[in-house]
This record gives C-alpha cells, structure tokens and sequence, in this order.
C-alpha cells in the first residue's frame, strides 16, 4: 500500500517539474525573442544585451 502512495507522489512530483519546465522555457523564449527584436530594433545598444 505503501509504495503505491510513493509512486503516486513521485508522479506527482515529476508532473509538477515537467509543468514548471515548461513554463521557464516558454518564458526563456519570449525573454530571448524580446531581446533579438530590441537588439534588431536598437542596434547601437547592441552591447547592453
């Protein structure tokens, strides 16, 4: 009975890693497209990215 609550949790928890991954590199990618779009925009601050 045990393990099957600990395998519960673990897919739980794996779940949750896998959810929060996602959204770090949906942010990371925006973040980076953002950046490429004012380095484009601004080339003379090119130095400050």
């Amino acid at each position: 009975m045990e393990s099957k609550a600990n395998a519960h949790k673990s897919a739980k928890e794996v779940g949750k890693t896998r959810q929060l991954r996602i959204e770090l590199s949906t942010s990371y990618d925006l973040f980076m497209r953002d950046t490429a779009a004012s380095a484009e925009a601004y080339p003379e601050k090119e130095h400050l990215t």
